[in-house]
């Protein structure tokens, strides 16, 4: 009996330890890679948060290490409410310390812009579109 209780928390350790890895938990060297989904505008930045997943609900992102993009955005040209969204792949590269580069999917075909970055830590990423050079 001794045993298989031990075996049964043995088991649950390893289980938890391997479901709380997370990958949309950033590293120390690249606190972008993950998911983020929008929280707010502020004139013209938008504020987005980290998250375990994208929002049905909301826009989002997610990057990944290998320059892999994933954007969720409107699914076709209305803006108005009820918006409908859908997830569109893309790639994205860093330009500058500040400045990422991205080349992305939509309804209407491809587009390309720039994310010029204010600030980004491990919870919030706070960003300007910028028309690319």
């Amino acid at each position: 009996m001794k045993t298989s209780i031990t075996l049964i928390f043995v088991s649950a350790a390893l289980f938890i330890a391997a479901c709380s890895e997370e990958p949309t938990q950033p590293t120390s060297t690249a606190p972008l890679i993950g998911t983020w989904v929008e929280l707010r505008r502020e004139a013209d930045t938008t504020v987005m948060r980290r998250a375990p997943g994208l929002d049905a609900e909301k826009p989002g992102f997610v990057f990944n290490l290998e320059g892999k993009f994933q954007e969720r955005m409107n699914s076709g040209w209305c803006g108005t409410p009820p918006i409908v969204y859908a997830n569109y792949a893309g790639e994205w590269t860093q330009q500058t310390d500040s400045t990422i580069h991205i080349d992305v999917d939509y309804w209407g075909g491809r587009t390309h812009y720039d994310m010029r970055i204010i600030s980004l830590d491990f919870s919030e990423l706070r960003f300007v579109h910028e028309p690319p050079h």
